[in-house]
């Protein structure tokens, strides 16, 4: 199987960009974000993200690094749940005008 990246794709005219991105890979989302990086410096697109990880379990540390990822690109997040955005593995992603 080969796998390629969402700029890859986007480079070479296969998709269109998105203006907004659903992330549920089951720990890979980190790696997502990564093969996403220049969409997410030109385009922002919102995301909806499910990490199954917020409250600890084995890839804590991912659903962390994606954070940080995003946040240090500008990006505000929003619980799609009623737990607070520290305590849900479900939330909006956007980046603000």
């Amino acid at each position: 199987m080969r796998l390629v990246t969402l700029d890859e794709e986007i480079q070479q005219g296969r998709i269109p960009v998105p203006q907004y991105l659903k992330i549920d890979v089951e720990g890979a989302e980190l790696r997502a974000l990564i093969g996403a990086m220049k969409i997410l410096r030109t385009a922002a697109p919102d995301i909806l993200s499910e990490t199954h990880s917020a409250s600890g379990g084995e890839f804590r540390d991912v659903h962390q690094q994606c954070w940080s990822l995003l946040r240090d690109r500008g990006y505000e997040f929003t619980s799609l749940t009623s737990s607070p955005v520290s305590g849900t593995d479900q939330l909006y992603v956007y980046h603000p005008a």
